[in-house]
């Protein structure tokens, strides 16, 4: 994905939008909870993306 779409993916119902507008499947709320979760136990979560390739998410959790 693209640097702006990786500003934005973390947003709720954000979905990013390739062509056909109709064909876009999901309600973009999955990374926002995701992220929402991590925040919540003072995590981090970071990615790293190659359009055209793919993208690796990474989650760091403080131990307790």
């Amino acid at each position: 994905m693209d640097k702006n779409t990786q500003k934005l993916i973390f947003e709720k119902f954000y979905r990013e939008q390739n062509g056909d507008i109709h064909n876009i499947k999901g309600h973009g709320l999955g990374l926002s909870y995701v992220k929402k979760i991590i925040d919540f136990h003072n995590g981090k979560i970071l990615l790293e993306s190659k359009k055209g390739t793919g993208t690796k998410f990474y989650i760091t959790l403080k131990n307790i």
